[in-house]
């Protein structure tokens, strides 16, 4: 099985030793530290990370992109039927993964789709519902690196 390649941006390297051990720990291929969002961008060009984890500071987004993870690409989501580029791109990346583990998990309502299932939703929508290029980076997490919530 193929490890999940991360690229660890973190910038007091107490917390990045952590990061890198607890991953490595959970079977992560861990890339590399760096210290700043543009020596992210630099590394990732080459290196061609799976995943960046970054501490981030949102300075007030945090509450658009939580409140837009039910919108969709066409106008149909809620709560504001936002289209397209209206939506943050953070919010794109939580709309996937949120239709994913939601379908793939069990509920108390009904039991789980399956993987199998939430990964055919996101497909057969991508474009659509979903934006393509995050359908594309999740289903390859789940097909080329057996990615999976346990």
């Amino acid at each position: 099985m193929p490890k999940i390649r991360v690229l660890v941006v973190e910038d007091e390297s107490l917390v990045a030793r952590d990061i890198q051990n607890m991953l490595r720990s959970l079977n992560y291929e861990v890339l590399g530290v760096v210290t700043s969002g543009e020596m992210a961008l630099q590394r990732a060009s080459t290196a061609a990370p799976d995943l960046v984890l970054m501490d981030i500071v949102l300075k007030g987004d945090i509450d658009g992109i939580a409140a837009q993870h039910h919108e969709r690409l066409d106008g149909s989501g809620y709560p504001a039927g936002l289209k397209g580029g209206a939506i943050l791109p953070e919010a794109q990346i939580i709309i996937v993964a949120d239709v994913v583990e939601a379908m793939s998990s069990h509920r108390p309502y009904r039991p789980s789709h399956g993987i199998d299932k939430a990964i055919a939703e996101i497909t057969q929508n991508k474009g659509v519902l979903y934006d393509a290029a995050v359908v594309d980076h999740c289903v390859r997490l789940f097909k080329e690196k057996n990615f999976s919530f346990e």
